[in-house]
């Protein structure tokens, strides 16, 4: 502890080259200093509104250690090594969802080390690339933080502090060739983020990508809050052996669709501003079939494939995703652009999360209320849940307008929520039946 501690105080431009000091410009300004453990200004690589990834100074707010990047949002492990293999004998005879965790989770990892320059103002500048790319995840990460304590009014506490695994060996033995690359993911088996090593996709790797950590940070507080935090939720231990999954590919095109609506709001807080294409940074123009700011309708393919398909063959095929992006639409359309509407709808989604009042039931009552026939949990019912919680009049009816429209929902379904008579114009074709 104390070692670390000392390289965490050393001076590290007492390495830089003689040749370094000289053609660096900004080493004129740099000055050895002990690297402050507290909140601190920090340079990181942010989105900026010309669409360049550009060094800005930011400022952690929330962490104790700058140098392990550990506060209270979050702890950054490298080096860890998980392993899912159904073949895996610890795995097989796993009891407990912390048997399962723990048999997936071979290597745990340990604290990482960030190394940084201290310019003369106080503001650490990451000294290598590792440094730059965990101290703009740290960033993206707080920033969702952030929106979710302010905007979707979480109280602070409530979501903990998570595990940020950093660039670990990830293997999907028979399902994977080597170690899983090129991806962010929330993983509910160990409650925490992996944030892969790249390979393909190097224009904004996925670390500093801020709004696409909000959209897996939304994925945590969903997981926290209509899961209870389960590893294995039971909707899933529940309704995933089924040969139709209807009430699990509603569940899970919600977790997508508003992981997505979520990651825009927070991206209203950055420097660069409100960004419906933060996707496409990373996974380039591929993703524009995901910006919620263009019209999408649900067709008859995707409803079928909603109702009708297990979730092996639906969410495999990004239906999920297709709905998802559907959602996120319909509720970014009802936004109109208004800031004010946009967080009320965030607090609203939220809110309806869980519910416990008969009349405004949230997700986890719905959810729970159809655990022995998963076909009860319907789009309907998931979407009146959501409208109940808005509590603009006029923010709700055009919330009704949208979603029955882009989601193709019956009206009637959805009495003393929505007028019988939604309005017009429409955006989507009216589906048969």
């Amino acid at each position: 502890m104390h070692r670390r501690r000392a390289r965490a105080a050393s001076c590290y431009c007492t390495a830089m080259s003689t040749r370094a000091m000289t053609v660096a410009s900004l080493v004129l300004l740099l000055a050895c200093a002990e690297v402050p453990q507290g909140p601190v200004r920090v340079q990181a690589l942010v989105l900026s509104a010309d669409g360049a990834y550009t060094p800005t100074t930011v400022e952690l707010r929330t962490v104790r250690d700058a140098t392990a990047l550990e506060g209270s949002v979050f702890r950054f492990l490298g080096g860890a090594r998980l392993v899912v293999d159904g073949n895996d004998p610890e795995l097989q005879q796993a009891i407990t969802e912390e048997d399962m965790a723990r048999a997936v989770l071979k290597g745990k990892g340990q604290p990482v080390t960030a190394n940084y320059i201290v310019a003369e103002d106080g503001v650490l500048w990451p000294a290598d690339f590792h440094t730059w790319n965990l101290v703009t995840a740290a960033f993206g990460l707080e920033r969702a933080s952030e929106y979710f304590h302010t905007v979707a009014q979480v109280p602070p506490g409530e979501l903990g502090t998570a595990t940020v695994y950093y660039f670990p060996e990830f293997l999907l033995p028979g399902s994977v060739e080597g170690p899983v690359r090129d991806n962010a993911i929330f993983y509910t088996l160990v409650q925490g983020f992996l944030l892969l090593p790249f390979d393909r996709l190097q224009s904004a790797p996925m670390a500093i990508n801020t709004g696409l950590l909000a959209h897996e940070y939304s994925h945590l507080v969903f997981n926290r809050r209509v899961y209870g935090g389960r590893r294995l939720p039971e909707a899933f231990t529940e309704w995933s052996a089924g040969t139709v999954t209807p009430g699990l590919n509603v569940l899970k095109s919600l977790d997508e669709g508003l992981a997505d609506f979520h990651a825009f709001g927070a991206t209203c807080l950055s420097p660069g501003g409100c960004n419906s294409r933060f996707l496409e940074a990373s996974l380039g123009e591929s993703a524009r079939v995901r910006d919620m700011a263009q019209s999408h309708c649900l067709t008859a393919e995707l409803r079928t494939g909603l109702l009708n398909s297990a979730y092996t063959q639906f969410g495999p095929s990004s239906g999920d995703y297709q709905v998802g992006t559907v959602l996120a639409s319909a509720l970014h359309r009802a936004a109109a652009g208004d800031a004010a509407r946009q967080q009320a709808l965030g607090r609203a989604v939220v809110a309806a999360y869980s519910d416990e009042s008969p009349e405004t039931p949230g997700l986890v009552q719905l959810v729970e209320a159809s655990l022995d026939a998963q076909a009860g949990f319907t789009l309907t019912d998931a979407v009146r849940a959501l409208l109940v919680h808005v509590e603009d009049a006029a923010l709700r009816a055009d919330a009704c307008h949208a979603l029955v429209d882009q989601l193709q929902l019956n009206v009637d379904a959805l009495a003393g929520v929505c007028a019988p008579d939604v309005g017009a114009p429409t955006l989507c074709p009216a589906l048969d039946g």
